[in-house]
């Protein structure tokens, strides 16, 4: 199952095993659908209050009892939704019945569904009695084969009748509950259309030992009847695609070997589409590969979810580690990605929103040419899309290209060049990949600079339709961003110049409170011991140092806050200010340390000191850990090596 990724639940927990998304639509119907069975709220799913006939209860308690259950299984539904599911279970008067509806409107696609409306196979009439089956179904869930067939010799039609309210046969009971040798027995029995039945979910008997993960009694289900490996679920899935989003790889090699290949192409290329999907999504890739290979076209088709193996291909940075150190096992997996990029390219006609994998780009451009030429309906080319999603490896692309100046020199329909895109303001998802506003801020300022340095100089006052250079319209973008920042630098500031201040009143009385006191000549009782210059030595650093931390932090709070300071004055007064607070708090534990040394050594209580240096270092560390990250951080994006490689190989 896929997780998550990027909305919250509403929420700790949903009332089934896993909130729904569109992943996992199919198994989600049928967890809530049981747990609405045990809640004994199924019957306002099947039916509305308006459907209570003569004879029935008397009206009143009736609507009573009918708006209470059905206050309750919206409820269950609405809590088992991820927020982009939500709004669909929210309308106004929505009843459960209909949010029901409305999910699987949302979630199964419209071909699908007209399907399924002509397949009169997979409707189960509301009103059959199936209380005369319960014997029989309780035999088959425990395995009781001789109490079974005791049932089959009186009710012959029993094996190819549905024997529950959820539209399962005989078989469908005793595969989900593991029973081999019945299910054995069941198969010598049956007819087989029979073994084609599906319940209410439109899963048949194979479907269900798919669910299971059990080869061999799929086996046996694929020898008795071959046509069910072909037949999908309601949800568009046929068995082999199953067990992949089951996991078990195992059953998916079967089936894949038993399922006919026309059934995965053609006019049915949703089922091959969707299986190279999941195929991918869950790394089989040999199997992959050899559907690739017998059907390249697959790569472009459109699967039950309405995304192709391309998009999703281009949507996972981590399959593309860039150049990174690999071990055997990880460079195989890196190696199959190119060699999936190659099968694919020819394929691709579509400008691509890209991702920020560099090795797609160059692979589908080596191929196919005219995709750098490309322009989205804003007439921007690839390059301006890596400004404006701030995909920092795509856009050093443009150092290895040989028309370097020709693409730098472009502009869009309203007249916007490079510089004009990368005054506008980075994507949410983007910014929060970076702590603080004020290095946010920063990060701007490094985008716009190194795109400056790319554009042609009589471009970077060049005016679009609105009137407005590049300039303007970085600062028209990033107002808020430096307020934001402004405020995030003051309230470091202003808390560390805090911290030091205690440390410098601190360590100035330390100096002339020394450990043991003075002689009556007034100079220091310990002044002869090493130890006792390692105390001054260490005051003094200590004292120095948040002294000179106090005065950065001071020059932080009174800076003008412009937007060139972002770029480098305030980081570099924020590394020397937080490097000093370290120091000083470092040295002003040794001090501690050497005083309490000098005062105990020699008075029988030496023990107490390692206890007092381990706790002396709690500090040290405390502030390793929650500040010096942000230090290196700031370093790193000030006076690193950047974002942008300018020594991109020619490539095109």
């Amino acid at each position: 199952m896929s997780s998550e990724v990027g909305l919250r639940p509403p929420s700790t927990s949903p009332m089934v095993r896993e909130f729904l998304q569109r992943e996992n639509y199919a198994e989600w119907r049928v967890w809530m659908q049981n747990y609405l069975l045990g809640q004994d709220l199924w019957d306002v799913i099947i039916e509305d209050q308006s459907s209570r006939r003569d004879g029935d209860i008397d009206t009143a308690e009736f609507n009573k009892s009918w708006k209470i259950k059905n206050a309750a299984a919206l409820h269950a539904i609405q809590m088992s939704c991820r927020l982009e599911a939500l709004p669909v279970t929210m309308e106004k008067d929505i009843t459960a019945k209909k949010a029901w509806e409305a999910l699987y409107n949302k979630y199964v696609p419209m071909v699908t569904r007209l399907e399924l409306e002509e397949d009169k196979s997979a409707d189960i009439p509301d009103t059959k009695d199936y209380g005369q089956y319960a014997k029989f179904y309780k035999a088959m869930q425990l395995g009781n084969w001789k109490d079974a067939k005791e049932f089959i010799n009186t009710h012959p039609d029993a094996l190819n009748e549905r024997i529950a309210f959820t539209g399962k046969t005989a078989l469908h009971a005793t595969v989900d509950f593991g029973h081999f040798e019945t299910v054995k027995e069941l198969l010598d029995l049956m007819s087989e259309e029979a073994i084609e039945i599906r319940d209410n979910d439109g899963y048949t008997a194979l479907a269900s030992s798919v669910a299971a993960g059990t080869v061999e009694m799929a086996e046996w289900i694929v020898k008795k009847n071959k046509k069910v490996v072909t037949m999908a679920t309601k949800y568009n899935l046929i068995p082999v695609t199953l067990a992949i989003r089951y996991g078990h790889i195992e059953m998916a090699r079967y089936l894949y070997l038993v399922t006919p290949l026309e059934e995965l192409v053609l006019e049915k290329e949703i089922h091959g589409a969707t299986l190279l999907s999941q195929c991918y999504y869950f790394r089989v890739m040999d199997m992959a590969l050899d559907l690739l290979k017998r059907c390249p076209g697959l790569a472009i088709a459109l699967s039950n979810d309405g995304s192709t193996l391309v998009l999703n291909l281009a949507s996972i940075p981590s399959a593309f580690p860039g150049g990174c150190k690999l071990s055997f096992w990880q460079q195989w997996i890196y190696d199959f990605h190119p060699s999936l990029l190659k099968r694919l390219i020819s394929n691709i006609y579509d400008f691509l929103e890209e991702r920020g994998i560099s090795e797609f780009i160059i692979e589908t451009s080596k191929a196919s040419p005219d995709l750098l030429w490309r322009r989205d309906k804003l007439s921007r080319n690839l390059f301006f899309s890596a400004i404006r999603f701030r995909q920092a490896k795509v856009f050093s692309l443009i150092y290895g290209l040989a028309w370097k100046d020709e693409a730098a020199s472009s502009a869009d329909s309203s007249n916007n060049n490079m510089l004009h895109v990368a005054g506008e303001l980075a994507p949410f998802t983007e910014l929060n990949r970076i702590s603080g506003a004020a290095l946010q801020m920063q990060r701007e300022l490094q985008w716009f600079k190194e795109v400056e340095r790319i554009v042609p100089t009589n471009m970077q006052e060049a005016l679009n339709m609105d009137n407005m250079t590049p300039r303007d319209v970085f600062t028209e973008n990033h107002k808020a961003l430096v307020k934001e920042g402004e405020k995030w630098m003051k309230d470091t500031a202003g808390s560390c110049t805090v911290v030091g201040t205690l440390i410098v009143t601190i360590m100035f009385a330390a100096a002339f409170t020394v450990p043991g006191g003075n002689e009556d000549s007034g100079y220091p009782v310990f002044l002869n011991r090493k130890l006792f210059m390692l105390f001054m030595i260490s005051d003094a650093i200590s004292l120095f140092s948040s002294s000179t931390s106090v005065l950065i932090f001071l020059g932080i709070l009174t800076s003008r806050y412009a937007e060139e300071d972002f770029f480098k004055s305030l980081p570099t007064k924020l590394i020397i200010g937080l490097s000093t607070l370290f120091f000083s708090i470092a040295t002003m534990m040794i001090t501690f340390c050497a005083a309490m040394y000098l005062t105990l050594h020699g008075h029988g209580q030496s023990w107490i000191f390692i206890p007092v240096i381990l706790l002396a270092s709690i500090p040290v560390t405390l502030f390793i850990l929650l500040q010096f990250p942000l230090l290196v951080q700031i370093f790193n994006t000030t006076y690193g090596p950047g974002i942008f490689d300018k020594e991109v190989k020619r490539w095109y």
